[in-house]
Parts: structure tokens; C-alpha cells; sequence
């Protein structure tokens, strides 16, 4: 089929193929594969790993996704994914497919329908959407996390509109697009952080906020539902030395990153180790 598609395309045609496995299991490189599939031939490849959920999966897990991706050799579109998947432009990633309605984490084969979507509210901090009061109760807990955007401000306000709005409410509309705006704008702001920043200075981001959580007593974390595990998890995956295409490594102990505006490896500088995450 490939093929087929490559052949009757037009010259200035951009066209993109997806690739698919059941689950982060069924994975391989895919350059074993794409061969045959004529893979090279697109101008990126969408992934879909079926059932991958970034925010409970552990540290091997994450680091064969990060295999994956960096197999394409290609620029990437991740089908499902949130904000690990905006860590993996690091690996190659160019595009991800996000949003407030919209799950980070989809089989390939389940059930058909599955009754409205709820309510989400974004934690920038915490990269990851909460239900809306248990999220600003978070915020009440940890003032460091509230957002400064006009949708969130002031906090009570939002507290109030969060504990009222119900389906079929006339307010209803309203509240979906401030959730919806409050969103995008979180993720333009990591988007446009992560561009800046080397995989070093990403994982301690992750790990001060980790930080930030661990100060609250047991008690209330477990009350709130809250915990750091993601966030470490993230930063254990993104600092794990993987040869990249060009057989680069980054352990962070002599060398870091600089990376181009598609994620790729452009250079190599020396750092000071100092400035590394520790072992």
C-alpha cells in the first residue's frame, strides 16, 4: 500500500505514514521494519503505541518508547501523548496531538463509544490534567502551581465556577473554552521551554517540582490524590544515555546536547559535570 501511495503522490505533496503496535510490549526498532514498509519514503511518521500511558508507565517503559521514536529517523507525529511526549522532541518528536478533550493514551483495539469526556483541568507543573476541583484544591495546597493566566485568576472564582457547572448548565460552553484556553496556553509555554532547554536542564525541572510535591505532608498528598512518581519517572527516562543516530551519547558527565530546531543532535559541547544530574 506504501507503495502505491508514494508513487501517486505529486511533487510538493506532504504526506506522512502512521505507524502502529499493540503495546509499548510489541515494540522494536523500527528501522527492522521500515525497509520493506518504505518508510523512508514519507515526510514523517505518525506513532501509535496502543494502551501507552505516560503517566503511569515506569522507567523502562518510557526509555524503549524513547528507543522507538529515535528509530524512525524520521521527523514524528505522536498520535496520543501529553507532556512527555513534548520531552521527546528531544529524540525526534516534531508534532504530538493534545488538548483538554482529547486522551493522551488510546488502544488500538477497544470499545466504541464511551459517553461524553470529562471536565479537565491542566497543572502545568505537574504536566498533567486533574478533575477540576480536586485540581485547584491541589493549587489551594501548593500556591507555587497556580497559573497566571486571565482564565485562572482570581483563584476563588474559579474554585466557585468548578463546583458549579453542570451538564446541560447554560454556563456550560463558557466554562469548556476557559479550560480550553488555560490549556493551550500551558502548552505553548512548555513547548516553548523545552526548545530552549538541554535534556539536563528538563530533568531538573521535573525533579524540582518533584521537590515541591514531597514537602506536603503524607497526609494531605494522599488526600489530594497527589503524587511525584510520574515526575521522577520522566526525569529517570529523559537523563538515560541512548546512542543517538549519529552513535552521540548523553550521559551528562563530559557532554551535553545542543540541540536543532527539529530535535536532532546538531553539536556537542563541553559542560561542566557539575551541571549534571547526579548518579
Amino acid at each position: 500500500m506504501n507503495d502505491i501511495v508514494l508513487r501517486e503522490a505529486q511533487p510538493g505533496d506532504e504526506l506522512w505514514g502512521v505507524v502502529a503496535f499493540e503495546s509499548i510490549q510489541s515494540t522494536r526498532p523500527v528501522d527492522e521494519i521500515g525497509g520493506y514498509l518504505q518508510l523512508g519514503g514519507f515526510s514523517g511518521l505518525g506513532l501509535w503505541v496502543g494502551g501507552f500511558d505516560e503517566h503511569s508507565a515506569p522507567v523502562r517503559a518510557l526509555v524503549q518508547y524513547r528507543h522507538t521514536i529515535r528509530s524512525l529517523r524520521a521527523p514524528v507525529w505522536l498520535m496520543y501523548a501529553g507532556y512527555f511526549g513534548v520531552l521527546a522532541s528531544f529524540d525526534g518528536v516534531a508534532k504530538v496531538s493534545h488538548g483538554v478533550f482529547y486522551t493522551e493514551s488510546k488502544r488500538l483495539v477497544g470499545p466504541v463509544g464511551s459517553g461524553p469526556p470529562a471536565d479537565r483541568y491542566y497543572i502545568a507543573r505537574l504536566h498533567r490534567f486533574y478533575e477540576p476541583v480536586r485540581a485547584l484544591s491541589i493549587i489551594r495546597a501548593i500556591p507555587e502551581f497556580a497559573c497566571e493566566c486571565p482564565d485562572c485568576q482570581p483563584l476563588d472564582e474559579l474554585m466557585e465556577a468548578a463546583s458549579m457547572i453542570r451538564p446541560g448548565s447554560p454556563m456550560r460552553a463558557e466554562w469548556v473554552a476557559r479550560l480550553q484556553r488555560h490549556f493551550l496556553q500551558c502548552r505553548s509555554a512548555e513547548v516553548e521551554a523545552i526548545e530552549s532547554m538541554s535534556p539536563a536542564d528538563a530533568y531538573r525541572d521535573l525533579v524540582r517540582s518533584a521537590e515541591i510535591v514531597g514537602i506536603l505532608p503524607l497526609s494531605i498528598q494522599r488526600s489530594l490524590g497527589l503524587h511525584d512518581r510520574h515526575l521522577l519517572h520522566w526525569a529517570e527516562a529523559i537523563r538515560h544515555p541512548l546512542l543517538t543516530p549519529r552513535s552521540i551519547q548523553w550521559a551528562c558527565r563530559e557532554h551535553e546536547w545542543v540541540m536543532s530546531g527539529q530535535g536532532r543532535v546538531a553539536a556537542v559541547r563541553d559542560v561542566d559535570p557539575a551541571e549534571c544530574p547526579s548518579d
